[in-house]
């Protein structure tokens, strides 16, 4: 019998599969990663923090969070129109963020 997927729950996600999904995003929309990227694991670190860093330093394509609670990241990065775009394993597509 094949399976659907529908009988049987789906494994919940590890470390590692979040890893693997981050670093897909990012071959993808960049191609080449730059040296320094801030990794920040930071509760409290949130878009507004994001968005300061990125507008204050140009050189800087992305923010990388990882949540604490689930291990999911997300990338917060500027788009060409210099809005602060939001990716995340849990989103099926980047969105922009309310500024």
């Amino acid at each position: 019998m094949i399976w659907s997927g529908k009988d049987k729950k789906s494994k919940p996600k590890t470390n590692t599969d979040y890893q693997n999904e981050l670093k897909s995003f990012l071959s993808t929309h960049f191609y080449k990663l730059p040296e320094g990227v801030f990794q920040i694991d930071t509760p409290g670190f949130d878009r507004e923090k994001s968005k300061l860093l990125l507008n204050n330093h140009k050189e800087l394509p992305f923010v990388i969070r990882n949540s604490s609670k689930t291990g999911c990241y997300c990338v917060d990065y500027l788009n060409s129109k210099g809005e602060i775009m939001r990716w995340s394993s849990k989103l099926t597509h980047p969105v922009k963020q309310l500024s």
